[in-house]
């Protein structure tokens, strides 16, 4: 009996290996393809489109894909004005794939997620009818419930280890780490944002950095779940931590902290299971009181290079500067703009703003609105001055459900992983954006939704996924 588990352990490590290695290839390919061909951008988002109609699996390994050649580097691969349409394609035939999967395989049951994701979703249709710009509140939020629920019930009525997708997801990390591992040679490349940042193989520092978050969180859980920690996981650990350092990005180092408070205050047990974890290895206890006394004693040397990072402008010498040169005069206006319209909200994904113009780009060929950048300060206030008091209820509704279904998973690497992704809107709100890193942020959450208890999941009284 242990040999056979043994065997099909080993068989199952050796397929995921498989489709990693497979999928590190494609997506290099499809990288080098972008640099090297004119258009290629757009000329890859198309050639993906034939492969998301293959199947439900490739539907999601394209609209993983897509999120990488959308978020690429601008200095490697330049700027390509038919990329919006053609991903814009091949992401809607990427969902609808796997919708049509979903229709015909899974008896049409929910979650209790999809339930009152549908419920927020409808909502926010009907409240873009006063929306300051109706039919772009109107696109947005079908664009995101399209696409969003797609991924969720995509690979939530897969089989419970989703090892392909897994797969997928580890091969999207290690890709952009040893792409940007070369670049840091090159820092009019790897630096080309802003010349203060690491931005990688991707097109901001601040990318880069909610980025590598979740990667950190999921290698940080891999250790305490290990009973020992190999030098190649060490490595790594340290590696990814230089990388997020590097990038400048408090958003990533910040949500990694409150995506562990999430999943402390909304995992069942999970306080006295980290107890219990250091109880048990008591060279950390030995350890931890020292690194104490130390700090008092390296403060002060490293005190200039902490204060530097925070800040990270040479004219901000207190939090309240940095606050109000960061994102203060954002978080004003949304203020401001709650206050004008706060039952309904100004609309969804619009901006209403006295210093940011809210420029929508059109499709010259189609005449149709391919994108309509905003700039929010934080999601929660995102959500009200969006979509008013009516709207927020709906989706709390919703996020609670959400965040404790997630937490509760039985990969907890993977509840770290997704509670970190969902945190970095603490002051980066992509959670709605399908057409960049809300689609990241959505596959890591659907893999560990997938993998929670039908207790959290499922309807009461219901049959359910």
């Amino acid at each position: 009996m242990i040999s056979t588990l043994t065997h099909n352990t080993k068989l199952h490590r050796g397929h995921f290996l498989k489709h990693q290695i497979l999928a590190v290839a494609t997506l290099s390919a499809l990288i080098i393809f972008s640099i090297l061909v004119p258009h290629g951008n757009s000329v890859a988002a198309l050639a993906l489109l034939p492969i998301a109609l293959v199947s439900r699996n490739k539907a999601l390994f394209a609209l993983l894909a897509l999120f990488l050649i959308r978020m690429s580097n601008t200095a490697i691969v330049g700027f390509d004005p038919l990329l919006a349409p053609s991903a814009w394609m091949t992401s809607l035939a990427a969902s609808t794939r796997l919708w049509l999967d979903f229709a015909v395989q899974s008896r049409r049951v929910v979650t209790r997620q999809f339930r009152s994701f549908s419920v927020y979703t409808l909502v926010a249709l009907v409240m873009s009818s006063f929306s300051l710009s109706p039919e772009i509140s109107f696109l947005k939020a079908f664009a995101f419930f399209y696409i969003a629920s797609a991924l969720l019930l995509g690979v939530a009525i897969q089989a419970p280890a989703n090892t392909t997708t897994l797969s997928w997801l580890c091969a999207c990390w290690t890709s952009v780490l040893i792409t940007s591992i070369p670049l840091l040679a090159f820092p009019a490349v790897g630096y080309f944002r802003d010349g203060q940042g690491f931005q990688g193989s991707l097109n901001h520092p601040q990318a880069l950095g909610i980025f590598v978050a979740p990667v950190l969180a999921w290698l940080v859980a891999k250790s305490f779940i290990l009973n020992k920690i190999t030098i190649r996981l060490a490595v790594t650990l340290i590696f990814v931590i230089l990388i997020l350092l590097l990038t400048r990005a408090r958003t990533g180092v910040v949500s990694i902290l409150l995506g562990a408070i999430i999943l402390g205050v909304f995992r069942v047990g999970a306080i006295g299971s980290w107890t219990r974890w250091l109880v048990k290895r008591k060279a950390y206890l030995l350890g931890l009181p020292l690194i104490l006394l130390t700090i008092p004693i390296l403060f002060t040397e490293f005190r200039g290079g902490i204060q530097e990072y925070v800040f990270k402008s040479a004219s901000s010498e207190n939090l309240g500067t940095a606050f109000e040169e960061s994102r203060g005069f954002i978080i004003l206006q949304a203020i401001n703009n709650i206050e004008n319209h706060p039952i309904t909200g100004i609309g969804f994904g619009v901006s209403g703003s006295e210093t940011h113009e809210f420029n929508i780009e059109i499709d010259t060929t189609t005449g149709l609105p391919v994108g309509a950048p905003t700039e929010k300060a934080n999601l929660i206030i995102a959500v009200l001055e969006e979509t008013g008091i009516v709207g927020s209820i709906a989706f709390f509704i919703f996020f609670l459900s959400f965040l404790r279904a997630i937490a509760n998973s039985a990969n907890t690497a993977l509840a770290w992983a997704a509670l970190t992704a969902v945190s970095t809107n603490v002051s980066e709100v992509t959670f709605f954006s399908m057409g960049g890193f809300g689609t990241y942020i959505w596959i890591i959450c659907a893999l560990a939704l997938a993998l929670a208890p039908s207790q959290f999941r499922h309807v009461r009284g219901r049959r359910t996924l």
